[in-house]
């Protein structure tokens, strides 16, 4: 499984001196957090698990049964994804490659 870490990629976000009112009780890590989350991020659509998905019906299409090809397939996607991890989080992961990426989901068209 592959990692990114999009911090380690990108200049450190500059904490705006407006927002730091509005989070009271917020530590400086969340702060942090919160600021690439909302400046750091643009919405983008990801095609990485269409990409995965047509690999592995490219791979197995015609040698084994649908519901086992479907069993392949998402097996293939989850092996082979990518996972972000940000720096300073004690959750990881999101549903795309980075924040705010939105992944294809073709096998649902």
């Amino acid at each position: 499984m592959k990692t990114t870490n999009t911090l380690l990629e990108r200049k450190e976000v500059e904490m705006d001196p407006k927002q730091e009112r509005n989070d009271r009780g917020s530590t400086d890590r969340i702060r942090k957090l919160r600021q690439i989350s909302t400046k750091g991020c643009s919405p983008k659509i990801s095609m990485e698990r269409a990409v995965l998905l047509t690999e592995a019906y490219k791979k197995y299409e015609g040698k084994v049964s649908k519901p086992v090809l479907r069993g392949l397939a998402f097996k293939h996607i989850m092996e082979n994804r990518s996972l972000y991890l940000e720096k300073g989080s004690l959750i990881v992961g999101e549903k795309g490659h980075e924040p705010w990426a939105a992944p294809t989901f073709p096998e649902l068209c």
